[in-house]
């Protein structure tokens, strides 16, 4: 039986994870995979960690969303006024 500090350290590497991520999905512009996002991170989290992590049967699209929309939303933030002053300028 799991104990609450070790649930609540599970959460925090899910949460870990799922920030790692976001920020590999947002900063490729090509194919991603679990696979490739291993490899980026040296092989310190594995591709089937990864993939279990995203195959959760309660993780549909909209908690998957959830999970990840602050993580997205910072990175528009940061990306928006760059592209705006770009498209100003023409």
């Amino acid at each position: 039986m799991l104990t609450v500090e070790s649930k609540k350290a599970e959460r925090m590497r899910k949460a870990a994870a799922f920030e790692l991520y976001t920020d590999y999905l947002l900063a490729n512009r090509g194919q991603v995979s679990a696979v490739g996002l291993s490899e980026v991170l040296g092989e310190s989290m594995s591709h089937d960690h990864i993939t279990r992590m995203l195959s959760q049967p309660e993780l549909d699209q909209k908690e998957f969303w959830k999970l990840i929309k602050r993580n997205y939303t910072a990175a528009l933030k940061c990306f928006l006024p760059y592209d705006l002053g770009a498209v100003r300028g023409l």
